[in-house]
């Protein structure tokens, strides 16, 4: 499979997907007193809970606004991390390019960016291009991996952004954190000692960045495919999410091979989980794990969250065929959960980037009923369509040779949604599958 890379100016659109209007589906409640399972290894943590979302932030339309949550406006919200505080932090990529925080009193603030770019500095000084995944570490400071730069980009707590490793090239190299370079880098992590690990996506591969600022490989062979082994005997497909247990081993969502894998301290990876059927972690894109060791996974199919017990059992939590039945549109529901995070009650927190929203998912008690969700207010338009309303709203999905890019300041190429084929301007094309190179995108719209 050709390899996808991040730079250049202008990308041609082959494949564009765009969330549906998010539903939520309240299915049959325990009885009376009757209590979720419980894992036999790890209490604390129920295992399997009815589960139910709730809103958390943001209006439901693409946009920027700061503010009350429910009134804020988020244009993709992708990455989440969260402090011992409570305080929230969101990757808000697309016309945005923002690192956003959220109180734990639910006010919405930009902590830095503001435009698209490759730039540090402070606040809206700095520029982004197509921030993804978040971690933070004691000091509460952020590392983004900042996907359109093939960056990885460190925000303090004052909002003072500067450049961890990366050169903004994509490419493959070890060494110097500023000379390293990565390929559309979309997860990323960070131990107790300060280590940044990164789920290079379009390399395949697994990286490091030390405390003392040196790019290593972990494992990856630098090629598509499934195969467990040490460092570059091991094998990833499009990897985008990771993080690291307590133990100190990496969990990593492998997202093209629907499977969870683990690599430990020796770089010797493993597969945690592929499971088959209604189970089916189909392109898993987001990771969280509960202080007792339970991982949620959030993947791009149908909206569904999964939960992983200590011992490896895996139970769906919500989305279709889990919750909710197909051709269901009586209520809400998660769209696609893009990011996960736990907070420090144990609640688990959701960027669901096709509704432009955040989400809290509950225990669903006995008599809860679905909650409609307050349907975003759409702005008029001044074109003529030829289907009512002719004047009001309507969602186009994509087309076929829709040009996105970035041409004399026009960018259209920070999408996380969408399939991207790199060229130039003038460039002749040939068949789209026949790519060499395409900006960070939807990673499950990939075609071989």
């Amino acid at each position: 499979m050709a390899k996808l890379g991040y730079s250049g100016r202008v990308v041609l659109a082959a494949l564009l997907f765009i969330g549906a209007a998010a539903l939520f589906y309240v299915t049959s409640l325990p009885k009376e007193g009757e209590q979720a399972p419980r894992s036999s290894l790890k209490p604390g943590t129920a295992f399997g809970w009815p589960a139910r979302a709730v809103a958390l932030a943001g209006d439901g339309v693409a946009g920027f606004a700061d503010g009350e949550a429910r009134l804020a406006r988020f244009a993709d919200p992708f990455g989440l991390a969260i402090d011992r505080q409570g305080t929230l932090y969101i990757a808000d990529a697309g016309d945005t390019n923002r690192i956003r925080k959220m109180s734990p009193e639910g006010v919405v603030t930009s902590l830095a960016g503001g435009r698209e770019g490759f730039a540090d500095g402070t606040a809206a000084e700095a520029a982004f291009n197509t921030p993804s995944g978040l971690a933070i570490d004691k000091a509460r400071n952020l590392f983004v991996a900042d996907t359109g730069n093939n960056a990885i980009r460190k925000v303090t707590p004052e909002g003072v952004v500067t450049t961890l490793a990366g050169d903004g090239r994509a490419g493959y190299r070890d060494g110097p954190a500023g000379q390293a370079r990565f390929n559309g880098p979309i997860g990323v992590a960070v131990d107790g000692s300060g280590t940044v690990f990164v789920a290079d996506s379009y390399n395949d591969r697994i990286r490091a960045i030390s405390p003392a600022g040196q790019v290593t490989t972990v494992a990856g062979a630098g090629v598509p495919g499934f195969q467990d082994g040490a460092g570059d005997q091991a094998k990833f497909d499009t990897p985008c999410a990771l993080l690291v247990d307590a133990k100190g081993e990496l969990i990593v969502a492998d997202t093209r091979n629907d499977a969870l894998r683990r690599i430990d301290g020796a770089g010797r990876v493993s597969t945690v989980s592929r499971p088959e059927g209604t189970a089916s972690f189909w392109r898993p894109v987001s990771l969280a794990m509960t202080s007792d060791g339970f991982l949620y996974v959030g993947t791009m199919g149908a909206g569904r969250i999964f939960q992983v017990s200590p011992a490896g059992e895996t139970r769906g939590l919500t989305g279709l065929d889990i919750d909710i039945e197909r051709g269901d549109t009586s209520a809400l529901r998660v769209v696609q959960p893009n990011g996960l995070a736990v907070g420090p009650d144990g609640t688990l927190l959701v960027a669901d980037s096709p509704a432009r929203r955040l989400r809290r998912i509950v225990p669903r008690a006995e008599g809860d009923l679905p909650v409609a969700e307050e349907a975003p207010v759409l702005p008029r338009t001044s074109v003529s369509w030829p289907v009512n309303p002719k004047l009001g709203f309507h969602e186009i999905v994509g087309t076929v040779g829709e040009v996105r890019g970035n041409d004399q300041g026009d960018s259209r190429d920070h999408f996380h949604a969408g399939l991207d084929v790199q060229a130039n301007m003038g460039r002749r094309s040939s068949r789209w599958r026949r790519r060499r190179s395409a900006s960070h995108c939807r990673p499950g719209a990939m075609t071989r």
